[in-house]
C-alpha cells in the first residue's frame, strides 16, 4: 500500500513538478488559514451578540422589577 502510494506520488511530481506541488499546498494551506480565521470571527462576533443580549436581558430584567417593587410600595 505505501509502495503504491510512492510510485503515485512520483507520478505527480513528474508530472506537475516539485515547485508546482509545493505552491498548490502552500496556496491550500494559506486558503484553509482564511476560513479558519473567518469562522473564529463568525464565533467570536457571535459570543459578543449572546453576551449583549443577556445583558440587555438582566437589565431589563432588573428594571421591571425595580418597577414593580416601587409601584407595590407606593400602593401600600
Amino acid at each position: 500500500m505505501a509502495c503504491k502510494k510512492f510510485h503515485e506520488n512520483k507520478f505527480v511530481i513528474k508530472m506537475f513538478g516539485l515547485v508546482e506541488i509545493i505552491m498548490a499546498i502552500r496556496y491550500w494551506m494559506l486558503y484553509e488559514n482564511k476560513k479558519r480565521q473567518r469562522r473564529q470571527i463568525r464565533m467570536r462576533g457571535n459570543a459578543v451578540g449572546r453576551w449583549k443580549e443577556q445583558r440587555v436581558r438582566k437589565l431589563r430584567v432588573q428594571r421591571l422589577l425595580k418597577e414593580s417593587s416601587s409601584s407595590t410600595s407606593a400602593g401600600m
